[in-house]
């Protein structure tokens, strides 16, 4: 695909110490996108979770999974920590680690009160939530992201 870069050193399973390659380019592996960011949370991540942005983290790049009022940011692809630079999901299909709620097709937005979950938007009745992903498979617990560029 022309205009896009195709070549990346870190792996999408690994986590670095350092910046291999940009933070915010985007990788696209068949249907599913994944973008590079900085961990900077307290709390250890785990694959499978939902991060958000922190504070001004959009502009930054910069993630973590503890619950807040953040815009949702995607699906981290392996363990992490503090000061850890990493892949997340951000478009196609994903399993996460949590019990997915609901029914095919509803809409999933940030869990402001549970460590790297999702919520169903329909439960809160919150039309003023950012839709981040749909749940595509209860029983796998798999989800389809669309998560912001």
């Amino acid at each position: 695909m022309p205009g896009f870069k195709q070549a990346f050193v870190q792996p999408l399973d690994q986590i670095s110490a350092t910046e291999l390659d940009h933070v915010g380019d985007i990788q696209w592996r068949g249907s599913r996108a994944y973008k590079y960011v900085k961990y900077v949370g307290q709390l250890p991540g785990v694959s499978g979770d939902c991060v958000r942005y922190t504070e001004g983290g959009y502009a930054t790049y910069e993630v973590d999974a503890d619950k807040n009022e953040g815009m949702a940011a995607g699906i981290l692809q392996t363990n992490c920590v503090d000061g850890d630079y990493i892949w997340i999901q951000i478009k196609g299909l994903a399993s996460v680690t949590w019990n997915l709620p609901g029914n095919p097709g509803d809409t999933l937005g940030v869990d402001v009160d549970t460590d790297g979950a999702m919520i169903l938007l329909s439960v809160v009745g919150d039309s003023d939530r950012q839709v981040a992903a749909y749940v595509a498979d209860i029983i796998s617990d798999v989800i389809t992201c669309d998560f912001p560029f």
